[in-house]
């Protein structure tokens, strides 16, 4: 059996690190602002009520990861990779509701999560920040949403490493493929119209 190695770090491997971090403190600063924004003696803060909380917390990464590990590569040759995807470092996701009122019938509505992202040898992701959008009018016996699901997301960004046998080839260990045929893996960002209209009786 062919032996794997994760190769080593280059320099714009590096440089995509330091872009991490700064997306990390930026994602970081913007949770503390929705915190604090309920205490925060602020023009914005005076004029329209806020209220923020959240809702769950779970330590497991909040994106499935792709790959296990396994595969069959082309000769035939079973492959176990499994140990380079298992997780690294401590795993968290957070979920919660930020409401602001911005009149006794309408309401500006952010379901949010944040990911503290995902650290393997192969396969990492950066933290990241997911929201939805959605404007509430609240009528007398009625109330009517719209709004866009997934409308913000900051960070998430993938890296991967590849593998390389005992010739010096380079591929992929979750797929088996050779490391210049593979296109590459993105976090789902698909962006949906929400709309919804409830009558009370």
């Amino acid at each position: 059996m062919t032996t794997v190695h994760p190769p080593f770090m280059t320099t714009r491997y590096l440089r995509h690190c330091r872009q991490e971090i700064s997306i990390t403190r930026l994602i970081l600063v913007c949770i503390a602002c929705i915190y604090n924004s309920l205490g925060c003696a602020t023009a914005f803060a005076n004029k329209y009520p806020v209220i923020s909380y959240p809702t769950s917390g779970v330590s497991s990464h909040f994106y499935k990861v792709p790959y296990t590990g396994y595969f069959t590569a082309v000769n035939g040759s079973f492959f176990n990779a499994s140990q380079y995807y298992k997780s690294q470092r401590t795993e968290l996701h957070l979920s919660g509701i930020t409401a602001i009122f911005l009149n006794e019938t309408w309401t500006l509505k952010f379901d949010w999560t944040f990911d503290q992202g995902f650290y393997s040898d192969l396969y990492q992701v950066g933290s990241s920040l997911k929201s939805n959008i959605t404007f509430i009018k609240s009528l007398e016996n009625a109330k009517m949403e719209l709004g866009l699901q997934n409308a913000i997301f900051m960070g998430g960004s993938v890296q991967e490493k590849a593998c390389i046998d005992t010739l010096q080839r380079e591929f992929h260990c979750g797929t088996g493929l050779p490391w210049s045929d593979y296109e590459g893996y993105e976090l789902p960002r698909d962006l949906e119209l929400l709309f919804r209209f409830s009558f009370f009786f």
